[in-house]
């Protein structure tokens, strides 16, 4: 991963990125000593103007100084300074991936709490939103030790993804047989838990040693266009991990065109995401629509050469790729 990153990125959204990171190891360290129900369920995050959002799926009052509490929000606000010393804790929520946002917001997902998450609308703009997860995924500063496979993508964008995750992708031959690793997963999920003592994730992460943390580690599962036999698989697989809150597994699908999603159905699960041919993403469990993120071939193409070190990083558009860059200065990171 080092060689992705170079050596200080001061651009306002890398140090956006900075703050949210050293901010979520440092609320890990202050949950480290909470019992499971005090515990926050987080599904997801949003920044603007330097303040910090976590969004929860149900209230949680007794947030840890300096984080606030209001309703289903904590918040880190603009003027708390972050620290790099805690760059070297465990990332709490390794599985966060960005959406979409703006200049003024950006909005990211906890795809291991959500479980199964399905992208519909525009059959283009949601595959390369699923590209855009891929990328930040194999490329994420929080993101290390996720392992990701991928299924349903073309020759091409496999191979790039692949390289991309320098050893944590794995490319399944066929959906079914992914699926059929998701499901290992679990099982194994369920045995490393057990052998740590505890009986939730988040929970066991945040209290764990470095190198027992990495056991807790998500499986990221990235399926691009699901047939209906695979859909109903994944239906199945969507109801057993409402019952769990956060399992280790994190699956994103899109949609293919002509399934009985795109045929007239709303899309599959509890958490949607619409893309529209206007580039924006709707999500319904919000309430809200905003610009998503995308990542074409082409783009993905120039990623990958340049993580091999084929030819210079191009310049990148504001939105993507995304979460590559950590400063290396010592210093607090406050609004940008």
């Amino acid at each position: 991963m080092a060689a992705l990153e170079p050596e200080v990125d001061d651009t306002a959204e890398s140090v956006e990125l900075n703050r949210l990171d050293l901010a979520l190891r440092d609320l890990a360290s202050l949950l480290g000593e909470r019992n499971q129900p005090s515990m926050p369920d987080i599904m997801g995050s949003w920044m603007a103007d330097g303040n910090v959002h976590l969004m929860l799926t149900e209230p949680c009052a007794d947030a840890p100084a300096p984080w606030i509490s209001h309703g289903l929000m904590w918040t880190l606000p603009a003027h708390v300074p972050t620290h790099s010393y805690f760059a070297g804790t465990t990332a709490p929520l390794p599985a966060l991936v960005t959406v979409g946002g703006g200049e003024d917001r950006r909005v990211l997902l906890d795809l291991e709490r959500l479980g199964v998450v399905t992208i519909g609308g525009d059959p283009r703009g949601a595959k390369d939103m699923l590209r855009h997860v891929g990328a930040e995924l194999t490329n994420g500063i929080w993101s290390d030790d996720v392992t990701i496979g991928i299924a349903g993508f073309d020759e091409a964008d496999t191979r790039r993804l692949t390289s991309l995750g320098r050893g944590r992708v794995r490319a399944s031959v066929s959906i079914a047989d992914a699926l059929d690793d998701a499901g290992r997963w679990i099982n194994e999920a369920h045995e490393r838990l057990a052998g740590l003592g505890v009986n939730n994730v988040l929970s066991g992460r945040v209290s764990a040693t470095p190198a027992e943390a990495r056991r807790l580690s998500p499986y990221a599962l990235l399926i691009a266009g699901p047939d209906a036999d695979d859909l109903e698989r994944l239906e199945r697989v969507d109801a057993y991990l409402e019952g769990r809150g956060r399992g280790q597994l994190a699956i994103a699908a899109s949609e293919r065109a002509g399934t009985r999603l795109s045929a007239g159905r709303a899309n599959m699960g509890r958490w949607p995401l619409t893309v529209g041919l206007d580039h924006t993403v709707t999500m319904e469990f919000l309430d809200t629509r905003i610009p998503a993120v995308s990542l074409d071939q082409t783009e993905l193409g120039a990623l990958a050469d340049s993580s091999a070190g084929h030819r210079p990083l191009p310049p990148k558009p504001a939105d993507i790729p995304i979460g590559r860059h950590r400063m290396t200065r010592r210093q607090p990171v406050g609004h940008p």
